[in-house]
This record gives structure tokens, sequence and C-alpha cells, in this order.
């Protein structure tokens, strides 16, 4: 029985499998054997393992029949069989570090399930990783939902116990269409409790697909033999660590924004610490804990480029910092494609086209160049008046990678540019209709098109068409609810922002949302549920206090209410709603100083506003100042003369005042608008009263 068991599902890479094995070969922990399990693959996988397995009894080959998706069944009936005590995963076409087997077995004495970091290298070289942390409290629950991107966590970085797997309730099985088979796979670990932990040192390398779609398989397996060949020097894994783009996307997703102070308190959140030394930690030294913290090695310009991400995300750094931090890093090393690529998002960003197409330029083909990259020159071209050539230049990209996200992206965007909306929509619905795998990300695309156009009908048809292979994609779920909310869908609307919500309960806009679509049908209960939630998050949130405020005077609490549009009345630029509401309340009260003083108020920021205008003269007509009050009034009958409430007012004014006359041509005024209105007709009758104000 061997220590290990790496399991190698494939379909049709059969070149890339000698690689991928001989990375395994090459392992310093060899107590292992390698069950290459096919999903279909054609006969030439079966003659290459048979050569390989001939030199190393470790090596098996499993041949199947093609099953749904990627055989997911095949990779369950396998581990019931083995007896290895741990499993681990490579994907046919990656590779791993000598390193990577010792490292996933030292750490799966302390947790049942671990990843180390999985670097995405596109094809100028650069290692990528999206960082997370297993054991994150934030992710975990993201994990269960089978809601997070596939980038971080990797087929080939995974490692697990064998008895953790067999006591689940389920394991692997056919994943439904518009989840990424793995996740799928984690998720069930994650909702069984199973004790995690992620080792945050690189030991898996993966030459992406997407960026090489139509590579020869010659040249596919000339890049990953020089990749094969650089991982067996000596000192690789410390060289990889220096170079490696991490990006805190994942991150910053799953926490509440408003209360972050930057990386430091990122991190600590996600339970990732940050390591000293000029050097990667020896294993021994990661692994001597119980690794509830996930322990992370920078330099000082990865710590730079990292914290400058996070502070963009914040709106903490102005855009003229943003392109001096990120070009004196490009200064430290122009071969560093990321840190160039943000730098030109930042000028970019800045409406700086012309800086933005200066720093993408390159004298490599665009083919040799990382498509994000490519994307952004092409796009500051096109800005710069230059379509065709921005058109050509995608071209000459996607003639590797002709099925690419981005790029399908970016042709779209130079459509839009030229005001060639139904051609940019033609495009991406087409290659949705082409390739299933594409089908989410490109419909978000689409929504997002049609929001920019503006299409509400169009947008949430994308949405529904995203929520329908993927019915808890946490995007999809909140643009459902903000576009029913447009389109008066309340109730829709509120269904969609709750499971959103579920998700990603860090969304202060979706708690506006469901305060607003709430309060319109009258459910002040949960206005004031979903004000206090987010408050939760954002204690001092003008808008979020004074819906619950809102709520709170319709419900009757009004010395609750008045405590909460103060906070909001605090706030530098305080909400309209925040003076009406607190005016309203000092009125239900009737302490007629407070309301025109709140109104008052108000003005000096909102003086055309003719609730304000009104309010200000109720609280002077209840103080008998009716003079002050008709002044107003006129102001307000000036902007809005359809109001009957002004006009009785009025009335009342010039009654007090004994100008009857007066309150009967009002009066009649009013009744242009309101023919029907009681109180008016009376005083045009001569039934003269003082009316209840």
């Amino acid at each position: 029985m061997a220590l290990v068991s790496v399991i190698i599902p494939t379909f049709d890479h059969q070149d890339t499998l000698r690689t991928a094995i001989a990375s395994v070969q090459q392992q310093t922990l060899s107590d292992f054997e390698v069950f290459v399990l096919g999903d279909g693959a054609p006969a030439r996988t079966a003659e290459i393992l048979a050569e390989i397995s001939a030199a190393d009894s470790r090596i098996h080959y499993l041949p199947q029949a093609k099953d749904k998706r990627h055989g997911e069944v095949y990779r369950d009936r396998l581990i019931r069989q083995l007896t290895s005590p741990y499993i681990t995963y490579l994907a046919d076409d990656d590779l791993w570090l000598p390193q990577h087997l010792e490292t996933l077995v030292a750490a799966l004495q302390h947790a049942a399930f671990v990843q180390t970091l999985f670097l995405d290298v596109a094809v100028d070289g650069v290692p990528y990783n999206l960082l997370h942390n297993l054991n994150s409290p934030l992710l975990r629950p993201q994990m269960q939902a089978r809601v997070l991107t596939g980038g971080g966590y990797g087929l080939s970085a995974t490692g697990h116990s064998r008895q953790a797997y067999l006591d689940l309730p389920e394991g692997w099985t056919t994943t439904p269409v518009g989840y990424y088979t793995d996740i799928y796979m984690w998720a069930k670990f994650a909702c069984a409790g199973v004790a995690a932990a992620s080792v945050l040192r690189p030991t898996a390398v993966h030459l992406g697909a997407p960026e090489r779609q139509a590579d020869p398989p010659a040249q596919r397996i000339a890049e990953l033999q020089t990749w094969l060949h650089r991982l067996r020097q000596p000192d690789v894994q410390q060289q990889l660590a220096e170079e490696i783009f991490y990006s805190p996307y994942l991150l910053l997703e799953h926490v509440n924004l408003s209360s972050l102070t930057g990386l430091d308190d990122l991190l600590a959140q996600h339970q990732i610490q940050l390591v000293e030394g000029d050097r990667l930690p020896d294993l021994t030294s990661l692994t001597a804990n119980d690794m509830s913290l996930a322990n992370l090695w920078l330099t000082a310009s990865q710590r730079e480029a990292l914290e400058l991400q996070v502070l963009s995300r914040l709106g903490r750094v102005s855009p003229e910092a943003r392109v001096e931090r990120w070009r004196h890093l490009v200064d430290q090393c122009p071969s560093q494609g990321r840190w160039r690529l943000e730098l030109g998002r930042s000028l970019a960003q800045s409406g700086d086209w012309q800086g933005a197409e200066e720093v993408m330029r390159s004298t490599q083909p665009a083919e040799q160049r990382m498509i994000g990259a490519v994307c952004l020159h092409a796009e500051a071209i096109a800005h710069l008046g230059q379509p065709q050539a921005a058109e050509a230049l995608l071209h000459q990209r996607a003639q590797r990678s002709p099925l690419h996200v981005e790029i399908i992206a970016s042709q779209a965007e130079i459509k839009i540019l030229a005001e060639h909306w139904d051609d940019a929509i033609a495009l991406l619905e087409a290659s949705i209709q082409h390739d299933k795998k594409l089908k989410v990300p490109l419909l978000h695309r689409l929504a997002e098109l049609h929001r920019r156009r503006p299409d509400l009908p169009s947008m949430i048809q994308a949405y529904e068409r995203i929520v329908a292979l993927n019915p808890n994609d946490p995007r999809a779920l909140l643009g459902l609810g903000f576009d029913y909310y447009a389109q008066q869908r309340n109730e829709d609307a509120l269904e969609m922002l709750g499971r959103a919500l579920q998700f990603n309960p860090y969304s202060i806009n979706a708690y506006l949302h469901q305060c607003w679509a709430a309060g319109r049908l009258g459910q002040w209960f949960q206005v004031q549920a979903a004000a206090v939630a987010g408050l939760a998050l954002a204690p001092e949130h003008p808008i979020l206090s004074t819906q619950l405020g809102i709520a709170l005077l319709r419900l009757g609490e009004v010395a609750e209410a008045i405590a909460a549009f103060d906070i909001a009345l605090q706030h530098d630029a305080p909400p309209l709603s925040a003076y009406i509401g607190r005016a309203q309340a000092a009125e239900r009260l009737q302490h007629w100083p407070h309301v025109t003083a709140v109104a008052t108020a108000g003005l000096a920021n909102f003086p055309q506003n003719v609730t304000l205008l009104t309010l200000q003269a109720t609280g002077q007509f209840n103080q008998q100042h009716y003079d002050a009050a008709l002044q107003v009034l006129h102001r307000a009958i000036a902007l809005d003369p359809t109001r009957p409430y002004l006009y009785r007012l009025i009335c009342n004014a010039f009654l007090k005042l004994d100008l009857e006359d007066q309150a009967k041509i009002i009066a009649q005024r009013g009744l242009f608008y309101s023919p029907h209105d009681p109180h008016l007709r009376q005083i045009v009758n001569a039934g003269i009263e003082i009316l209840d104000v």
C-alpha cells in the first residue's frame, strides 16, 4: 500500500500526460502510486501510459467510457477501492514542484482537507494566485454554497485523507452545469465541517489552456517541458515565491469593506498571517502549529502590490497616487507583467488612454503576450481613435485563444465605442451559444452591456439565464434584486436580495434596496430588519439610519425614530429624507419649533423641496407666525400648485389673519386642482371655519 494515491483525470490531453506524470516522478516523497483515470480518452492515451507504466510500476491506467461532465463518478468509485491513507489530484496538463507531496502529507497530519498555492502561469511566464484560505471563517460559507470562483481552488493543489472522504454523505458526483467541478466537490468537505488548512507556498503550476487554446501539441509540450526543467532547479520554489502576483479579489469580495482598515486587517479577518524573513520559512515551521492560521511570506514589493490593490478597492488611494505607486513597482521590476497591467489600468481609469497605450505597448507578437495586457492595449488604441488597429490586435491574439472571455469582451467593448451596440450583443450571444463553459461569465458581460445601454428588460433576462444555470450566483441574484426593484416588482426584488445576502451578507446596497422595496409594500417591520442588518456593518450609514427612522416612525416608535434620524443628520451630507423624517417625527410630538428648525436646516441644502417648505410652514403656523408661514407657502405653491394641503394651510393662515376674501380666492384656486376637496369647497361656499392642519 502506497502512502499517497495520485488521481489524474484525463479526456483529450494525452500529449501533456508525459510531463504531468514526470512532475510526480520527481517528487521528494516517493511513496506514491498514480492512477490515470480515462474519461473517454482516445486510444493514444493507452499507448502512452503503457510505455510509462512499463518503466514505472507505480503508474496505472484505468480507461473508462465517456461520462457526463468530467467523469466524476469514476473518481468516486476509484477512491472507494484504494487503500492509501491520502488522496491527491493532478490535472493532466499541470505540473508539481518536487516538494508538493511532501508538503501535502505534512499538512495532512494536522487537517483532513488541504490545499497549497496554485499558480496560474500566463504566456508571459508570470505566476498568478487568487489568494484565499480554506480556514477563513468568511470564505467557508461561500465554499459551502459553491459560489466561489474556481481560480484559487485548483484540483492540482488539493489533497485529503481517504477516511475523511469516506465519511462524507456523498463524494464525487456528476456536477450540475454552471458549477466548477472541483469546487462542487470541495464544498462537500466544507459542508461536513472537515478540518481544513491552506499551506501558502507554491507547489502546483497551471499553464492555463484558455490562454493557449489553439497551441499545437508540439508547442504545448515544449512549454511544459521548459517548465518541468525549471521545476527541477534547486531553488525554484523560492524563485517562484518571489515572482507571484497575488490577487486579493476573493478576500475582498467576502468581507465588510465599510469597516476594513487595510491589508493587515483584511488578512487577519481571513486568518492569514504574514511571516517575516528574507526567504520562505522551511516546511516544518509552517506545519508546527495546528494550522488554524495560514502563513504567508511576501517580498516587500509583493506586499506593496497587494496593499495597493486593497486600498484601491477601498477608495483610499487617489488616482494620481495609485498611478505613481504602480509606476514605482514597474520601475523596480519591468518584467513583472501583472504590475505593468495594473499601471495601465490605473492610467485608463483616470482617463489617460494615451498613457495606458504607451505603458501597454510591446514589441512582442500579440500571441506571446498576456491576454489582459493585449485587451487593455487594444481598448486604449480604440479610445485614441484607431478601432481598426484595435480589432486587428485582438484578432491576432484570438488566433491563439479564440474563445477567451476577456478577448470576446474587449471585442464587444470596441464595437460599443463605435456605437455598434447590436453588433456587440450579437458577438456575446454567439459566443455564449458556442461554448457552454463560458455561458455564465459571458452572460455577466452581457448583463453589464445592457446596464450601460441601458436596457432593463434585457439585463433582467441575462441575469435570469445565469440563475437558471447557477441558482446561487450572488452577482446575478443581486443584479436581479436591483433590476426587479427598478421595475417596481418589489416582492420579486425582496426574494432575490434575500437570496443574494445569504451568500454575500456584506452588500450595503442590497440592504438599502431591501428597505426601499419593503417600504413600497408597507412592510415596515421588514424595513426595520433590513436597516438594522445593514447598520450592523456600517453603523453610521446616513441612508440606512434614515430608513430605520422611517420604519420606526411608521410603527409608532417616535423617540427611537428621532434617534435614528439624528444619526443620519450628523453626516456631512445628510439625505433629504432624513430632514423630512426628523421634521415629521417632531410634528407627531407637536414640537413645532423643532419642526421649523429641522425643515429650515434641510432647506439650506434642498431649497426647492416642497415637502420641507410645507413642514417649515406648518411649524411656523402652529407657532402663530402666520405671515412667515404664508411667505413659505407661496414659494411652495409656485413650485407645485397641485397639493391640496398647501391651499388648506394658506386658507387657514388667511383666516387667522381675518382675511376671509383672500382665503376664498386661494380656496377657489385649489379647487382647480382638487375639485372635490370638501374643505376648500366649504370655504368657497362661505362656510368659513378654521381647518385642521
